[in-house]
């Protein structure tokens, strides 16, 4: 029946957890188009939660990077709109995967970009 599923035919949708992905992918079924999951997969690697966040690529940012990509995909932006918002945002889109990258990489990193 329709009234058992949730149908967005327009509008990406993007869930984002500070903790597994396998939380918001437990209700992407119900979602007809366009289901994204950002999540941190269990790894407390971050003294604060923007830290988190950014090191995990669930920030705001990465949120909308998401949409971007999704209405992208459904042919309904350009690609060129997709990389200007990496640009706009400052994603470094070499940067390495956070589930992959050793502890001490971005807290070295960040040290090196302090003043």
């Amino acid at each position: 029946r329709d009234g058992q599923r949730l149908v967005l035919a327009f509008s990406p949708v993007v869930a984002a957890t500070d903790y597994v992905t396998a939380l918001p992918d437990s209700v992407a079924r119900w979602v007809k188009h366009g289901w994204s999951s950002l999540g941190t997969d269990g790894f407390g690697r971050s003294d604060s939660r923007a830290s988190l966040r950014e090191f995990f690529e669930v920030d705001r940012h990465f949120i909308a990077l998401a949409a971007l990509e999704s209405l992208y995909h459904r042919g309904t932006i350009a690609l060129e709109t997709v990389m200007r918002a990496l640009q706009d945002f400052g994603i470094d889109a070499d940067k390495p995967n956070p589930i992959t990258v050793p502890g001490d990489y971005w807290r070295d990193r960040r040290k090196k970009e302090a003043p």
